[in-house]
């Protein structure tokens, strides 16, 4: 992870084990998050953090965020949650 983080030329930040609170508010503060389907992604996209997450194509359609803050990606589909 710290060889990933060091070879960025963005500010990132590392949270070691927060309190869902403190992550709360990391995210809330982020000027955008990349991840994939976890709850970590859901609390990113509910604060209104621009979120881009990646989904497995068969799920995302039932799971992906609705905050209009979060593009959900269909990974290996091509497809995105805004797609018809």
């Amino acid at each position: 992870m710290n060889a990933l983080l060091h070879g960025l030329t963005i500010p990132t930040q590392l949270l070691l084990e927060p309190s869902l609170t403190e992550l709360a508010g990391a995210l809330a503060l982020a000027q955008a998050y990349l991840g994939s389907d976890s709850g970590v992604s859901h609390l990113a996209a509910s604060v209104g953090t621009p979120s881009v997450i990646l989904y497995p194509p068969e799920t995302i359609r039932q799971w992906a965020p609705w905050a209009p803050s979060a593009v959900a990606l269909g990974v290996g589909s091509g497809k995105t949650s805004h797609d018809g």
